[in-house]
């Protein structure tokens, strides 16, 4: 047996697989139309003219459902090929055929249309015996067809037995409808075992983190919805029966008497589902009682209607606008449960007419409606359960985001991809494929240098910085020193590094969240390092070199872009030195608007108002919140969090559709009343109008967190977020600094830490710039923030501060 995927390896819609045996018998799986393609570019005429040809064509076609991208070229299957459908989705195909004839004026639609009714009632189509393994004699194959929950009934998994090898095509399925909760047991029962090669969907792979609402919670909403407005219209696909049953349900368990109201097309469909699956199946769910075809009158509007209200499933076309503005006067709703991306503006997919039914109701419009495939929870747990030695994505944009479940490294090692073909489909994709499938050599239960736990990972720097040790001054400057009558310099803040370089381990000294300097051992000596990149814009080169060098001992590294300095001993009259003059370099940078680089001689313009303004906000930020009871104690600033190697992160770019590696603004513990670790808390602070749009907006850096935390293959670097949380605080409690007074660390405490995500947005602006919160005042951007921070499992809360206040207050914080 040989298996290929002829279409839908790298696009969701009009997925074709063949299959052939060894006797020469070729088996499709599928045969539908491509999605939201223009018809020039469509590549149906290709499959359609494989069909025709004697020497291509397939002996049978085996349909997973029939929605459109999987069904919707049958009107092609030549004569003699034979097709296999499911029961119920044999009735339901033919009313819909049955309507369509009766208003498609196109004489060659027409034909097509009827051709395909007269294939369905054709003695060469097979109806699926569910769950049941079944010899086909005339292909010389064993297949079992397993019902699966999807957004239309009589959706089928397929195995096939032949040639002593076993493949699975899983079609489109989920578990969050009413037939979801059967799927894992069924497929352990009559899908797994031995299986050679997986062919499973993966249209979720683009929204990996998306967290999708289940028939019963949508079926709970729509009835707060109905018992709110009583006069209601619905937009929903006549095919997609479990949520038609949530919203005939409920409606009904909000008053017995209020009717559904639809074409006579649709009160076919409805009476098919209730007989041959709500009576004959005994689904009383699926029993549609309070139907009743539309009034002949757009406008009209019976006493009963009246009284009880009622529900009017509409569509795009011009009539259902007509009746929506009949009855305007009574000031309905209308609750949408179909594919958002309809309603996007100037968009491949854009549905006009139904952007004009949805805008004739008004602001009064419900957003309602959950996915029909499966969400990345679902797609691991029948991956695991079945375990083939091969897995082939498909109907999917994004067949890498199967690298992202979780699932072991030697299962992501059977993921097979078709990387030339992919490559050359992406006609404008910048890295090559290949580069990705690196992530297969990385060993994410590692990631010793991703940690910076100062007492355990660096214990000479660790000596050095304690009492008498040569860096010492550094700690006595940061917290002060009462013995000395040292003041505490409140405008630098310490956090660890040292990560990112094996041959120095460091601290470094914050002003304004700008490297003030590094602080290090090497060859057993102090060394005080910065970059040169704030010294460039002071006085003249030379003069800049002249007084670095000369005065202060400084030397340009120029290998590493850095002015170093070593010393045996430093004493803290030099180190006071060092930060007047570190800070006159500074101050004069944040000065000016216009600045001119010696190095590079040129004159560069500095937007003060925007880069400068955040990050002394970010330091502010971290100077005001270490509390160790009852608050948050940020514990870190600007940390560029690894995620599996530097090789593969073309891959994270990939899968997060081009957003970049996400750096938080801080990363804080936050602690109960009882001085208890309750959460690892990642933030994201904006102070801007203009940090809140653009390529580093609030809606990217969510989702960037997001992507980040949920990532499967990032545990291990979240684990080590815990564990080196744990030993920062440790130092800074030993080393006296940052207000650490916590009485007792537990590692386990930290280990058992659950994730955060916050969002911090301030008012600070200056009179001609305006601040984050004037953005998020807008309500259209304020919903549109909320919405994205919903988004998936991860919590993610919103924060307010006015003015200078920098103080995080878990009380006030918005979670919506």
């Amino acid at each position: 047996m040989e298996s290929t995927i002829l279409r839908g390896d790298n696009q969701i819609g009009g997925s074709v697989v063949e299959i052939t045996t060894d006797a020469g018998k070729r088996i499709w799986v599928d045969f539908g139309s491509e999605l939201s393609v223009k018809e020039e570019f469509s590549t149906d005429r290709m499959l359609i003219d494989r069909m025709r040809n004697e020497a291509t064509r397939p002996h049978a076609v085996f349909f997973t459902h029939i929605h459109g991208d999987h069904i919707g070229l049958l009107a092609y299957v030549e004569k003699g090929v034979k097709v296999y459908i499911g029961p119920v989705a044999i009735e339901m195909l033919k009313n819909i055929r049955e309507a369509l004839i009766g208003v498609e004026k196109d004489v060659e639609k027409r034909a097509l249309l009827k051709r395909e009714q007269d294939i369905l009632s054709g003695d060469t189509t097979v109806k699926y015996e569910n769950k049941q393994r079944v010899y086909d004699s005339e292909l010389g194959i064993w297949y079992t067809a397993l019902r699966v929950d999807h957004s239309v009934f009589d959706s089928y998994m397929l195995k096939f037995e032949i040639d002593g090898e076993v493949l699975v095509h899983t079609g489109d399925f989920r578990s969050h409808g009413r037939l979801g909760d059967e799927l894992l047991s069924d497929v352990r029962k009559h899908m797994a075992g031995k299986v050679d090669k997986l062919i499973i969907e993966g249209t979720m792979m683009t929204r990996l983190n998306e967290t999708v609402m289940t028939e019963d919670e949508m079926q709970k909403k729509a009835k707060e919805i109905f018992s709110k407005n009583k006069y209601a219209f619905l937009m929903c696909s006549s095919t997609n029966v479990d949520s038609l049953a949530s919203f005939h349900n409920a409606m009904k368990n909000v008053d017995k008497d209020r009717k559904l109201f639809c074409t006579d097309y649709v009160y076919s469909q409805l009476q098919i589902y209730t007989e041959l699956i709500g009576k004959k199946e005994n689904r009383e769910e699926y029993i549609f009682s309070n139907i009743e075809r539309f009034p002949r009158r757009k406008g009209e509007l019976t006493k009963e209607m009246k009284d009880h209200g009622f529900v009017m499933l509409v569509g795009k076309r011009h009539s259902y606008r007509e009746r929506i503005r009949a009855l305007s006067d009574l000031n309905p709703t209308l609750i949408y449960s179909m594919w958002e991306g309809y309603l996007e503006e100037d968009k491949e997919y854009t549905d006009k007419d139904i952007i004009r039914t949805v805008s004739c109701v008004g602001p009064n419009v419900n957003m309602l409606h959950t996915s029909g495939h499966a969400t990345a929870k679902t797609l691991t747990e029948i991956i695991n359960i079945i375990d083939a030695k091969t897995i082939c994505p498909i109907h999917t944009e994004n067949p890498f985001g199967f690298y992202m479940l979780d699932i072991t490294n030697e299962m992501r090692n059977r993921i097979c991809i078709d990387i030339d073909k992919i490559n050359e489909a992406r006609e404008e994709e910048i890295v090559d494929c290949r580069d990705l499938l690196k992530v297969r050599e990385y060993d994410f239960s590692t990631g010793e240098k991703d940690c910076r736990a100062i007492i355990e990972k660096f214990p000479a720097l660790w000596k050095e910085l304690s009492e008498g040790g040569v860096l010492h001054p550094i700690i006595q400057l940061v917290k002060g020193d009462d013995d000395l009558e040292l003041e505490r310099d409140d405008e630098l803040e310490l956090c660890f590094r040292g990560n990112d370089s094996s041959s120095e381990k460091r601290v470094t000294v914050y002003y304004n969240n700008h490297e003030f300097f590094s602080v290090g051992i090497v060859n057993k000596k102090g060394r005080i390092s910065f970059n040169k990149s704030h010294a460039r814009y002071w006085k003249t080169e030379d003069e800049a070199n002249d007084i670095l060098s000369t005065q202060y001992g400084f030397v340009l590294n120029h290998s590493t872009d850095r002015y170093v300095k070593n010393f045996d001993v430093i004493s803290l009259d030099e180190l006071k030195r060092i930060r007047d003059m570190r800070k006159e370099i500074m101050e004069t940078y944040f000065s000016l608007s216009h600045v001119y680089d010696y190095f590079k001689n040129e004159k560069l313009e500095k937007p003060l108002d925007k880069l400068e303004l955040e990050k002394y906000e970010q330091q502010r930020l971290m100077s005001s919140n270490t509390e160790c009871k009852n608050g948050y104690y940020i514990y870190d600033m600007e940390y560029a969090q690894p995620f599996f190697n530097s090789d593969v992160k073309n891959f994270y770019k990939l899968i997060t559709g081009g957003l970049k590696q996400n750096k938080p603004d801080s990363l804080a513990i936050r602690f109960d009343e009882k001085g208890v670790p309750k959460a690892l808390v990642f933030i994201e602070l904006k102070s801007t109008e203009s940090a809140m749009k653009g390529k580093s907006s609030i809606y990217n850096h969510i989702i960037g967190m997001k992507n980040y935390v949920n990532n499967p293959l990032n545990r291990p670097f979240i684990a080590h977020r815990k564990k080196e949380a744990y030993e920062i605080m440790r130092s800074y409690k030993a080393l006296g600094i940052h207000n650490c007074d916590v009485t007792d660390f537990k590692m386990s405490d930290f280990e058992a830490l659950d994730i955060e995500l916050l969002v911090v947005i301030t008012d600070n602006t200056p009179e001609n710039v305006l601040s984050a919160k004037s953005y998020y005042d807008i309500p259209e951007n304020m919903d549109k923030i909320k919405k994205t921070a919903n988004m998936g499992s991860v919590k993610c809360g919103i924060l307010l501060l006015e003015k200078d206040n920098f103080k995080l207050d878990f009380n006030k914080i918005i979670y919506e």
